[in-house]
């Protein structure tokens, strides 16, 4: 918690950029910018005579600037993955500088990062226009590309299926059978804000109908390394149809923590079995 608040309570202000290359990111760095904090997102944003969409958006590794109470005519807001306010600070116009009026064609933001960031808000207050951006894209791209840094989290989620209780292979039309399925969910490594989990046919032969009352699909808060759950799915399986019947349940496990999260092993979320029943 005392790394996101020192995280959060940084602000940044546009750099100007007029018709050429923007300065090096680097240049624009506060050493004493945090205390632990060694990460930003930096924003190029078309500013001309109007504001438009973000040009790029990029998480790199350099510390976000520490100009906040300089005031302006540009209110910044960056908002977390709950939709909550994270915080907000006023910057200068990229237009004015000194009362002096520029001609700019670009700004460049520079964001603390968070883990939970999810969006920024950036409002020019003179002209009323308002420009949102998603931030999640450009933190999977780094985290995809550099797993192991500290902007990421790995973990490394994995769904079994353990046992296959009651199944009764041959079957006459119209009749029933109960079929229990025990599926294990495990975090192998790592931690995470939350899981979510289910477990579930994803094929069923047109000649069978599956049925449960159980509940299919679990979810869990913040989860370690040390994390392992077990649940059963009892489903009621009939015949409508004589001839060979095929039915594959799935276990299946996925991160809810946001962006930032990378499974260092994701092909095993997923887990499949078969049952096979003849209706006769």
């Amino acid at each position: 918690m005392a790394r996101l608040l020192s995280l959060i309570l940084i602000a940044a202000i546009p750099v100007l950029v007029a018709a050429q290359e923007p300065p090096s990111i680097e240049g624009q760095i506060d050493p004493t910018a945090f205390d632990d904090g060694q990460r930003s997102i930096v924003l190029r944003v078309p500013h001309g005579a109007a504001m438009l969409e973000p040009a790029s958006i990029a998480l790199v590794k350099s510390r976000a600037n520490v100009r906040r109470g300089d005031g302006g005519d540009i209110l910044v807001e960056i908002i977390d993955r709950r939709g909550s306010l994270m915080d907000q600070w006023n910057a200068p116009h990229p237009h004015m500088r000194n009362a002096e009026r520029l001609a700019v064609e670009e700004a460049r933001y520079v964001l603390p990062y968070s883990k939970a960031l999810s969006s920024v808000r950036i409002t020019d207050l003179q002209s009323g226009q308002v420009m949102e951006a998603r931030l999640d894209r450009a933190i999977e791209d780094f985290c995809a590309a550099e797993p192991a840094d500290i902007a990421c989290d790995q973990i490394d989620l994995q769904a079994d299926i353990t046992a296959v209780d009651g199944s009764q292979r041959s079957l006459p039309v119209s009749e029933f059978t109960h079929v229990t399925l025990r599926a294990t969910f495990q975090n192998l490594q790592g931690e995470t804000d939350g899981v979510s989990m289910a477990i579930a046919p994803f094929f069923v032969s047109p000649n069978l109908s599956v049925q449960t009352a159980d509940p299919t699909s679990f979810t869990e808060g913040r989860v370690d390394g040390s994390y392992r759950r077990v649940e059963r799915v009892t489903y009621r399986i009939a015949c409508n149809a004589p001839g060979p019947g095929r039915i594959f349940p799935q276990a299946v496990i996925g991160a809810t923590g946001g962006p930032a999260v990378v499974d260092v092993d994701p092909d095993n979320n997923r887990f499949n079995t078969i049952l096979d029943i003849d209706c006769t």
